[in-house]
C-alpha cells in the first residue's frame, strides 16, 4: 500500500508546507537536489553529546537469566528469571519468587512481560503457547493456552514484493521463532522462520552459512495466522569449527559486532520501526502495512582500531569457553583456537545489529552505538517515531539497558557474567 494513498495509522503530526514553493527557482533547484542526495545516504556527520547515566541509586544481585522486567506501582519489580515469576525489592534487596501454577508440565521457560487488560500483565511459555496472566501485585491469576501459528508465511516478503522469500509463489518458512512484543491480546509481534537451506558434504564442513532474511512477523491471535511486515538480513555467521588431529579445536571469529545489519524495534500500537544500518535511515511500518521512510539520523563513522579487534576475539574465546563449558566433547579438546576473520571493517556500523534496541514507556527506541569519545564505554541512541535522535547515553562498559519505569531505567551489568547486577537509575531526560 502505498503512504500517500490514506492517512498512516501512526501520528506524526500535521504536514509542514514544503519550504522550496518559498525559495526563488535557482534556490529552490539547488535545495532539492540537496535534499535527494541527503535521503539518499547518510546524514552530515555530527558528534552527539553523550550524556554519561547517573549512579544507580538500588541494585540486586542474582537474577542470572532476566527475561522481561515490569515496574509496580507498589515501587517493586515484577520479574521474569528463566522460568520463575518473582517479585524484587531493589531498596531492600528482597526476592520473592511468586507461585506458578499450571495446568500441564511447569514451564521450562518464560519470555517476556507486557502489558494485558487493565493493570494485568503476561507473560508466556513460548514452547507450549501457555499465556500466565498476572494481576498488579504479582500473583498469577489464571492461565490462557494461545495456539501459535505455524506453518508457510505469507505477506508481503521483503523488498522484492509478493514473490520474495516469505510471500506468496517464493520459499517458505516454518513458524515463529521469538515474540518481541505483544502489542494487545489479539496482536503480536516477532520473527519468523526463514527458509534454512541445508549445505552438504565438503561445503557444510568448510562454508560459512548462506545469509537468508529474517521475517518480522504480525501474529493475530484470535486466528492463529501471521504475515510478514518486513524481512533484514542477519549478519554472517562464522565457518563452522573444526576438530583437528590431537583434540585442536579450530573456531572462526564472529564479528557481527561490527557488522553493518539493520534492525527493528516494535512501538507501542503496532508500529514496526526498522533502522538501516547504511544510513542510519529510519522506516515506519503501521499495522495496515503503510510505509513511511524518514530522513537519516546524523552520524560520525568511527574508526574500527586495534583495541576493538582485540575485545572483539577476546569475547570470541570467552563465549567458545561458556559453550563448551558443559559439553561433553570438551574433555577431548586439548586446545582452542579462535582465528580471526581474514579482514576487518574499517569503521564501525552506526549501531550494533547483533543487539536488539529497547523500547521506553514513550516509544523512544534505544539502540546500542559505538560511543566516540570512550572506547570502554556503551551509548545507546535514543530515536522518536518521527526518526529524530533525542540524545545519546553512556554507560558503563558491559552493560545493557533492560527496562524502564516511570521516572527510573533499569540497567544489567554483566562485568561478570556469573554475576549480573540488575540496577536502577534516573531517567537522563
Amino acid at each position: 500500500m502505498s503512504s500517500t494513498s490514506r492517512r498512516p495509522v501512526f501520528p506524526f503530526g500535521p504536514r509542514r508546507p514544503s519550504l522550496l514553493r518559498r525559495l526563488p527557482p535557482a534556490l529552490a533547484a539547488l535545495a532539492a537536489s540537496a535534499a535527494t542526495s541527503y535521503a539518499q545516504g547518510a546524514a552530515p556527520a555530527s558528534s552527539p553529546v553523550e550524556t554519561p547515566l547517573a549512579k544507580p541509586n538500588a541494585s540486586i544481585e542474582g537474577l542470572e537469566s532476566l527475561r522481561g522486567l515490569r515496574e509496580l506501582g507498589t515501587g517493586r519489580l515484577l520479574v521474569v528469571n528463566g522460568a520463575q515469576l518473582e517479585l524484587v525489592d531493589l531498596s531492600t534487596r528482597k526476592r520473592e519468587e511468586r507461585a506458578l501454577t499450571a495446568s500441564g508440565p511447569a514451564p521450562r521457560v518464560l519470555q517476556g512481560l507486557w502489558r494485558w487488560v487493565d493493570d494485568s500483565l503476561v507473560t508466556i511459555d513460548p514452547l507450549s503457547g501457555r499465556f500466565f496472566i498476572v494481576d498488579g501485585s504479582g500473583t498469577v491469576v489464571r492461565e490462557q493456552r494461545v495456539r501459535l501459528p505455524s506453518g508457510p508465511m505469507r505477506g508481503p516478503g521483503g523488498p522484492g514484493g509478493p514473490g520474495g522469500p516469505g510471500g506468496p509463489g517464493g520459499a517458505q518458512g516454518g513458524g515463529i521463532t521469538g515474540i518481541r512484543a505483544l502489542v494487545s491480546p489479539e496482536l503480536a509481534l516477532g520473527t519468523g522462520q526463514p527458509p534454512r537451506p541445508q549445505l552438504t558434504g565438503a561445503a557444510a564442513a568448510t562454508q560459512a552459512p548462506p545469509r537468508i532474511p529474517i521475517p518480522i512477523v504480525r501474529i493475530r491471535l484470535a486466528s492463529a495466522t501471521f504475515d510478514t511486515a518486513a524481512q533484514l538480513m542477519p549478519a554472517q555467521a562464522p565457518k563452522p569449527p573444526v576438530m583437528g588431529s590431537g583434540g585442536n579445536y579450530k573456531v572462526y571469529a564472529n564479528t557481527s559486532a561490527l557488522q553493518p545489519v539493520d534492525t527493528w524495534a516494535p512501538l507501542s500500537d503496532g508500529t514496526v520501526m526498522i533502522l538501516r544500518a547504511a544510513s542510519y535511515r529510519v522506516d515506519l511500518i503501521g499495522v495496515d502495512g503503510t510505509r513511511v521512510s524518514l530522513g537519516p539520523v546524523p552520524f560520525t563513522p568511527v574508526p574500527v582500531t586495534d583495541d576493538d579487534r582485540k575485545r572483539v576475539m577476546d569475547d570470541n574465546r570467552r563465549n567458545v569457553e561458556e559453550a563448551l563449558r558443559n559439553n561433553p566433547r570438551r574433555t577431548s579438546i586439548s586446545t582452542i583456537a579462535v582465528e580471526e576473520p581474514s579482514s576487518w571493517p574499517s569503521t564501525h556500523p552506526p549501531f550494533r545489529g547483533d543487539l536488539a534496541p529497547v523500547v521506553d514507556p514513550i516509544d523512544r527506541v534505544w539502540v546500542v552505538t559505538r560511543c566516540e569519545k570512550e572506547a570502554k564505554a556503551r551509548c545507546y541512541d535514543v530515536i522518536d517515531r518521527d526518526g529524530q535522535r533525542q540524545g545519546r547515553v553512556r554507560l558503563p562498559d558491559r552493560t545493557l539497558v533492560v527496562g524502564f519505569g516511570a521516572v527510573s531505567i533499569y540497567t544489567l551489568d554483566v562485568q561478570k557474567p556469573d554475576k549480573p547486577v540488575l540496577q536502577r537509575h534516573p531517567l537522563p531526560f
